[in-house]
């Protein structure tokens, strides 16, 4: 196993408290041992998800996996903004968790290069298909997963 994930936007997490999720993200660095934790800090409110995000860090997590939540839809300046903010702030590297299924935000092969131009990132989790540009997928992805992560690659010039 190469890392563990915590407090995704499938789970509970959405619904515990900051010292809840906080002890989430301390027993899973304890549970891993030299396991990577990378730990989820997805919130409505940017100063929520900072936060989560410097609890993560001071647990222990060696990556943050952020993705925009929102009650009413987002504009890509508020996506990418949410973004900018959290890799100003933090030292611990980004997983951009882009799940339109459960977050409602869809973001585009432009959104993409937007906030890898803004806010670096160091991977990206599109829900269904780890890691958008995987060489080797690990289970045959439908052909949308493979148009997006090919869309994104040339947005991102890695094509």
């Amino acid at each position: 196993m190469d890392s563990v994930a915590v407090l995704g936007s499938t789970g509970s997490g959405a619904y515990l408290d900051r010292a809840e999720r906080a002890a989430v993200v301390r027993c899973a660095v304890d549970v891993a041992g030299r396991t990577p934790v990378i730990a989820g800090v997805s919130a409505l409110r940017t100063a929520d998800v900072l936060a989560h995000a410097e609890d993560a860090a001071a647990a222990g997590a060696a990556a943050l996996l952020l993705a925009p939540m929102t009650c009413q839809a987002l504009t890509e300046d508020e996506v990418v903004g949410l973004f900018a903010d959290a890799s100003a702030a933090m030292d611990l590297p980004i997983v951009l968790y882009d799940n339109p299924g459960t977050t409602h935000v869809a973001m585009t092969p432009h959104t993409y290069g937007r906030i890898a131009a803004e806010a670096p990132v160091s991977a990206a989790d599109r829900g269904w298909a780890v890691a958008e540009c995987l060489a080797r997928p690990v289970r045959p992805l439908p052909e949308a997963a493979r148009a997006h992560a090919a869309a994104v690659a040339r947005e991102l010039g890695l094509d």
